[in-house]
């Protein structure tokens, strides 16, 4: 009778020693479990996805001032719906301001048939002049040959708005292309009111940068300042400017967003490219950045010397001192490699708007100089990502 309980004691023993071991076994593997989704997460590359719909804007053949190219355009979330302000050129050569929206972002159920917004027509008839050699314009008989001009294939009129939104009204930059003898800076603006109701009553625009200086006799006009864009916020009651002056994107602080002869933009403070990384040709701010615990998010666009395709990028600004970068994407978040990024001019992904629609972050990006595309990610993410260092790329859904 003893030895029988003994052996039930020793039994007993043995059952509880294994289920404590298989308890631990079980805490363990469920530990090792989630170091692996966590290590799975963690490496998982910094990405902005392509939408499947790319490209979301094409040229429409029937609107003969798009029916060229639409590409590079601002970006702004206002009750709702995401409002894409785009650049377009039709045969003329002549780059005009268009207009679509969005519930979502991605879909884009409105696009008005007219332009927006035209450079004065003085400009255009003086880069007419430069190019045809009179002062009138005919549609019909203007052409140009892309490969000759340098600015997105055109030779005049208004390219590349960025828009930021202030108090109770919509400022729009711009490049003034007068042909290839001025490019310059112009700002724009219009009340919220009137962009709602969609009167576009833009007020006169106003030269933000002096005109180009030679200063060789190699390059015709070697000082081009673009890129120009707001910061939403004024920062110690001052405005925040962004523009670029080669190779730097440019900082300006001012007391008021008046300008003129002997108050044009200058670089105060300068962000400049990184000369052993995917960036180190040129880089310029693509949009206002955008706000973000962190600081300032922002999307920028940069080439590298020894391709010298535009790629795009991310970095996070100090909330108080935006010339300050405190993290910054050590690869490209997003490369030309798709045919509607190469079929226009090869190798462009030109970032020029982002907005943020619910948790995702939507970065708009003329491809090509051809068309509208659109990529994006998870905010929150994206910025723990971008702030441990860790590659953030913008890949295809669907992949």
């Amino acid at each position: 009778m003893v030895d029988v309980l003994s052996g039930i004691i020793i039994a007993a023993v043995a059952i509880s020693d294994l289920s404590v071991f298989l308890a631990f076994a079980a805490i363990a593997l469920g530990f090792l479990l989630l170091f692996f989704f966590w290590f799975h997460d963690v490496k998982k590359l910094l990405v902005l996805h392509r939408l499947k719909e790319n490209p979301i804007l094409s040229p429409i053949s029937e609107h003969w001032w798009e029916s060229y190219a639409v590409f590079n355009p601002a970006a702004l979330y206002d009750q709702g719906r995401v409002h894409l302000f785009y650049r377009a050129m039709g045969q003329d050569g002549v780059s005009r301001i268009g207009y679509a929206s969005s519930p979502d972002g991605i879909h884009f159920d409105e696009r008005l048939p007219s332009p927006v917004y035209s450079s004065p027509v003085e400009m255009i008839r003086s880069a007419a002049a430069h190019i045809v050699g009179r002062n009138t314009i005919s549609y019909a008989t203007l052409s140009y040959d892309t490969a000759s001009y340098g600015s997105g294939g055109g030779w005049g009129g208004s390219e590349d708005p960025k828009t930021s939104k202030m108090g109770d009204r919509i400022y729009m930059t711009y490049v003034n292309n007068n042909g290839w003898s001025d490019l310059r800076i112009a700002l724009t603006s219009i009340s919220l009111a009137d962009f709602r109701a969609k009167r576009w009553n833009w007020t006169a625009p106003v030269f933000v940068s002096r005109r180009q200086e030679k200063r060789s006799s190699i390059k015709r006009f070697d000082i081009v300042n673009k890129s120009g864009v707001l910061l939403e916020e004024q920062i110690n009651n001052k405005y925040i400017i962004f523009h670029r002056i080669f190779p730097n994107i440019s900082i300006d602080y001012r007391d008021t967003l008046e300008f003129g002869e002997g108050m044009y933009v200058e670089e105060h403070a300068a962000i400049p490219p990184r000369y052993d990384m995917w960036d180190n040709e040129k880089i310029s701010m693509s949009s206002a950045p955008v706000r973000v615990p962190e600081g300032w998010l922002a999307i920028f666009n940069g080439t590298d010397a020894r391709d010298s395709k535009y790629k795009i990028g991310a970095m996070i600004l100090d909330a108080d001192d935006p010339s300050r970068v405190l993290y910054r994407s050590n690869q490209p978040i997003l490369s030309p490699e798709t045919h509607y990024e190469n079929s226009g001019k090869s190798g462009i992904a030109y970032s020029s708007g982002a907005v943020v629609v619910g948790d995702d972050l939507i970065v708009y990006y003329g491809g090509g100089d051809k068309y509208v595309a659109a990529a994006k990610a998870n905010l929150r993410d994206f910025l723990r990502k971008l702030s441990r260092g860790e590659h953030a790329v913008l890949t295809p859904v669907g992949r």
